[in-house]
């Protein structure tokens, strides 16, 4: 057997390059319910089970900062390591509880462009005398 599953489309090339990609991840999160940033990501049910398109804005003091990306993955039990992977352009795109969840860095473009004005990004505690030091 080959692994293909004749049943399963396939994706047109053009979608893979990193132009295509990125229109992709804008076009969902400018669509996306935005998560209920007062609630704690580390309890069992910040996010419930569901087919939505959610959108998740965590803290970052530069484009770059990856952190709170790290932090939020661990609450949600995405993964627990020491380094972020599957990040594109500060963006994490996963599958959780049935949405299809985007954790989106505040610096980056997508939340700079995005995140609505009202919303507060996600800080983990785990990191609160670091975050406390900046202000």
């Amino acid at each position: 057997s080959s692994g293909i599953n004749a049943e399963w489309p396939l994706r047109p090339g053009d979608m893979l390059g990193p132009k295509s990609y990125s229109d992709l991840i804008a076009d969902l999160i400018a669509h996306a319910k935005v998560v209920d940033h007062t609630g704690d990501p580390c309890e069992q049910h910040f996010i419930t089970e569901g087919t939505d398109v959610l959108v998740l804005y965590y803290y970052q003091r530069d484009s770059r900062e990856s952190r709170q990306a790290l932090a939020v993955a661990g609450c949600l039990n995405l993964w627990n390591v020491d380094k972020v992977r599957g990040m594109f352009n500060g963006v994490l795109r996963t599958h959780f509880r049935g949405n299809q969840l985007l954790v989106v860095g505040s610096m980056t473009k997508y939340g700079r462009q995005f995140m609505p004005k009202n919303v507060k990004p996600i800080r983990i505690a785990k990191y609160k005398d670091e975050l406390e030091s900046e202000q």
